[in-house]
């Protein structure tokens, strides 16, 4: 397996394995991936097999979800994330998300978000990423999570 940052050539795949996994609409995924840099890959060969990225909400997607506990619009939020189902439960997942992290952190994040929906709580919570809060965005429940990156 390789990893490596989101590029051109991989892009239109990236989006299809999002579509795939039923994570959000075309229009969603390729507004987030547009921004390349912020995109990990994971190829296993020359197929995209898992993808995390991160963002910052500056369109206050959570503020009203979590209200006072919303942590601001400087904030890293975990992007999209996911790893195509027959990769699935074999580290690919937490690689990118480690790896992920790192990059966060060279960036100067010191702690990162998620809104995780049901399926995903455990996940997250096995990687430090406790509940600070419980909301809705568009009529979905959301786990709001965070691992603090420094002490």
């Amino acid at each position: 397996m390789k990893f490596q940052t989101l590029t051109q050539n991989y892009y239109e795949e990236s989006v299809q394995l999002l579509l795939d996994l039923e994570l959000d609409t075309r229009e969603e995924i390729e507004h987030h991936l547009v921004d390349m840099d912020a995109h990990l890959i994971c190829l296993d060969g020359d197929t995209v097999v898992g993808i995390v990225g991160w963002y910052k909400d500056n369109v206050n997607y959570a503020n009203e979800a979590m209200g006072d506990l919303f942590p601001g619009e400087e904030a890293f939020w975990v992007g999209f994330f996911g790893v195509k189902c027959e990769y699935q439960n074999k580290g690919i997942g937490t690689q990118l998300l480690s790896r992920m992290e790192e990059n966060i952190r060279e960036r100067g994040a010191n702690e990162w978000w998620v809104s995780s929906v049901p399926e995903a709580k455990e996940f997250y919570e096995k990687k430090g990423f406790p509940v600070v809060c419980i909301g809705e965005i568009s009529g979905n429940k959301k786990f709001f999570m965070r691992k603090k990156l420094s002490d």
